[in-house]
């Protein structure tokens, strides 16, 4: 009877432990397109896989002559940890264009601090990159940003929509409350040894 109650007790304090938000989503199709040559910010990531969905482009035309820059500002909470980034994305490159091309900073926002910077190529119709794999260990809680800092071209121009992931885990550390239930099923048993006696 009293193992049950532990037990019970137990469950109900590891399922307290994890509620939390819900990872972000953010999409220019729902949401309206980013302010270009801005930092958004978009708020708080949460364990799981946050997404950031929009276009990009850059074109010799009035369309998206000075190109669509794209940035976005994330706050991380203690005891949380960024494990991956990747971008996925599919351009179109307009007649007469033959290459496409990016660049992305990942800063720390306060205090301003570039922790890494990547160049690729977006060349279609799609692909996928990890630009900041060596680096994410940088990222402390608090305030960070990707910024998109160049677009380059030939010829007409391109577009190109673009995902975002953002994996984030808890920070692998043991917890005090599993401490909390280790301790809790010792006392447990020990009463049931007595009481046995």
């Amino acid at each position: 009877m009293l193992l049950r109650s532990v037990a019970a007790l137990a469950a109900t304090l590891i399922g307290m432990g994890s509620v939390g938000a819900a990872p972000l989503s953010y999409s220019e199709a729902v949401s309206g397109d980013l302010p270009t040559f801005t930092v958004a910010p978009l708020g708080a990531l949460d364990a799981g896989l946050n997404t950031i969905q929009g276009r990009t482009c850059f074109t010799a035309d009035e369309s998206c002559q000075w190109g669509d820059f794209d940035s976005f500002r994330f706050t991380l909470s203690p005891g949380l940890i960024v494990q991956s980034i990747s971008l996925e994305f599919t351009t179109t490159l307009l007649p007469g264009s033959s290459w496409a091309r990016t660049g992305f900073e990942l800063r720390e926002f306060e205090p301003d601090l570039l922790l890494d910077s990547a160049n690729f190529n977006v060349l279609g119709p799609t692909g996928s990159v990890a630009p900041f794999g060596s680096d994410l260990w940088l990222i402390d809680p608090g305030q960070f940003a990707i910024e998109q800092r160049s677009l380059e071209r030939s010829g007409p121009g391109w577009f190109a929509d673009y995902t975002w992931n953002i994996q984030v885990g808890q920070v692998p550390e043991p917890s005090s409350l599993a401490l909390l239930v280790l301790g809790l099923a010792g006392l447990g048993f020990t009463l049931r040894r007595r009481a046995v006696s």
